[in-house]
């Protein structure tokens, strides 16, 4: 186990910096509905096929959502890719599947326009950025949502400028790819063991291992609960608000 002086945060987006449930369940709820009535012309589904491409992508039934599946840390592609295969199960054609990506590309970032209003920070970025900031660290984002609406949340709250570096999945290799953590220290001169990865999910812990970043920070402002992060973080918070109270100039573990 080595210390390292932290410099830089990665974040996570959703779970981490938005609040995830508030905002993704029911916008996954209404794409399924939108896409089923697109494919249908209108008409009904076939019984139990919602649920069945809801569960595909790991929002059951209860509106849990499985902190494994795409819905909690997928791409867009993940979740067309998961959708496609429920569809072609269920005897939709070819021809649907080949419009299936850039449909939902679109239908989210529309989804998220419309519900703008629950698109609600984990805690309140506009006083924690600038302090973070002020503390001398360089910030990043690396998400698995597109750049689009990414933006789109960063520009309500008028905070993108505090951020060194934007990474998404449409644009870099999705988690838990180093390809992201590269970019940002390339961008800032930092090396990734002076760069601390916060983040919601199993993906953001094996993100950090893999990217070999400074520390693994685990929020559980998201998806996943304390006892599936521990093993993998090495600092658990309730949400990235308690960044605030952290000494980054102090020597920090990481696992």
């Amino acid at each position: 186990m080595t210390t390292h002086q932290l410099k830089g945060i990665l974040f996570d987006k959703d779970g981490t910096l938005i609040q995830f449930h508030s905002f993704w369940v029911p916008i996954a709820e209404e794409l399924t509905d939108r896409l089923l009535a697109e494919l249908n012309g209108g008409l009904p589904a076939s019984s139990g096929l919602k649920e069945k491409l809801l569960q595909s992508i790991g929002l059951n039934a209860n509106g849990k959502v499985d902190s494994k599946g795409y819905l909690a840390g997928g791409t867009t592609a993940d979740i067309a890719g998961a959708y496609g295969e429920v569809l072609e199960a269920s005897g939709y054609g070819i021809e649907h599947m080949q419009r299936l990506l850039p449909w939902i590309t679109d239908e989210i970032y529309r989804l998220t326009q419309v519900h703008r209003d629950q698109l609600l920070p984990t805690t309140d970025l506009n006083s924690l950025l600038p302090l973070l900031k002020d503390k001398g660290l360089k910030l990043g984002i690396a998400t698995a949502d597109d750049l689009e609406s990414t933006l789109f949340f960063l520009n309500k709250y008028g905070i993108a400028g505090y951020f060194d570096f934007i990474g998404t999945s449409d644009r870099y290799e999705k988690k838990p790819s180093p390809v992201m953590m590269n970019e940002f220290c390339k961008l800032t001169g930092l090396q990734p063991s002076e760069v601390a990865i916060a983040g919601d999910t199993l993906t953001d812990m094996g993100f950090a291992q893999q990217s070999n970043a400074g520390l693994a920070i685990g929020v559980l402002s998201g998806t996943s609960e304390r006892e599936e992060l521990a093993p993998y973080a090495g600092l658990i918070l309730p949400s990235v608000g308690d960044l605030a109270y952290i000494d980054f100039h102090r020597k920090s573990d990481n696992r």
